[in-house]
């Protein structure tokens, strides 16, 4: 029996530290027996994501309670037992205080359509960070919490300026924030969120 386990943990560094880690791809597929899982949590041993043996749509977790600690645990007997694709995990540390970045009335969100467990947006381009002179192309990231649930989640986006943010509860209250990152800066530059309900089925 052959075995894989690896751990990361991210410790606080920073004040008012919050992690935002996004998969790209979950593929933990068996087709020769073994067991592959993945397992977020945070400090409060609240969990985040738990997935064993299966594929998983892309997803992304934004932790306020640091440490965060991933766990993934993969089995093989055999060479050819190792018939999965893995993952493929990015992530961002960063501030989470208002005063260190407020929101920006020049960075705009807009809903532009709402369905049932579903939600298009778009918002103002940025090629350059207003405080610095960084520039270029910023990574977004759109961060979507459940008011009823304790769990803020995110998807990523590059080179675009809308998304469609699904997989959401029906009739449920959303509140959406787009955050942009600049390679080579430590700031980050925040939209207003705003406050949406998705359609009933």
């Amino acid at each position: 029996m052959r075995q894989s386990h690896y751990q990361w943990t991210f410790s606080s560094s920073i004040a008012d530290e919050q992690v935002a880690v996004y998969f790209d791809n979950i593929d933990l597929r068996r087709y020769y027996g073994g067991m592959s899982k993945i397992t977020v949590v945070d400090s409060r041993n609240t969990s985040f994501l738990s997935v064993q043996n299966q594929r998983h749509h892309p997803v992304g977790f934004l932790i306020t309670n640091p440490p965060l600690m991933i766990s993934f645990y993969s089995s093989h007997k055999s060479r050819i037992g190792r018939s999965v694709n893995g993952i493929l995990m990015r992530y961002f540390v960063f501030s989470g205080s208002d005063e260190g970045s407020p929101c920006s009335e020049k960075f705009n969100l807009t809903v532009t359509d709402v369905e049932s467990g579903r939600i298009n947006i778009s918002w103002t381009s940025l090629t350059t960070y207003p405080h610095t002179n960084v520039s270029g192309d910023p990574t977004y990231l759109v961060f979507y919490n459940s008011t009823a649930k304790g769990v803020n989640n995110f998807t990523l986006i590059t080179n675009l300026t809308s998304a469609v943010i699904d997989y959401l509860s029906f009739n449920a209250w959303y509140s959406i924030e787009v955050v942009a990152f600049f390679y080579g800066s430590n700031n980050i530059e925040r939209a207003c969120p705003v406050l949406v309900k998705t359609a009933d089925k």
